[in-house]
């Protein structure tokens, strides 16, 4: 995904983490099921905020983030519904980005 600012432009992200959460509820309530961050996991999950676009490394200043949750990770979810939740992050306070809903069949 690629944040943009109001004007269209590439958002820069050089002072933001990436954080998301797939939960059983949409609030903050819900059994948290998986976590994920900038901080790209043994198995190479999590939210790459350096990913590469057409064979080219991405900078933090492209707005640029790539979810990326590998096999390994996603064969041990034991849910059928859930709920996911993408946010920045600045010190300690996370700004939603994007959330939704995951079926798995």
């Amino acid at each position: 995904m690629q944040i943009r600012n109001e004007d269209d432009t590439a958002s820069d992200l050089s002072d933001y983490g990436a954080v998301m959460q797939i939960r059983s509820t949409p609030n903050p309530g819900g059994v948290v099921y998986a976590r994920y961050s900038d901080v790209l996991s043994g198995d190479g999950s999590g939210l790459n905020m350096n990913p590469l676009v057409n064979s080219v490394l991405q900078p933090k200043s492209s707005g640029s983030i790539n979810l990326h949750i590998s096999y390994a990770s996603s064969s041990n979810f034991a849910f059928s519904n859930a709920y996911y939740l993408i946010g920045l992050t600045t010190g300690s306070i996370t700004m939603p980005l994007l959330e939704g809903r995951i079926r798995r069949i």
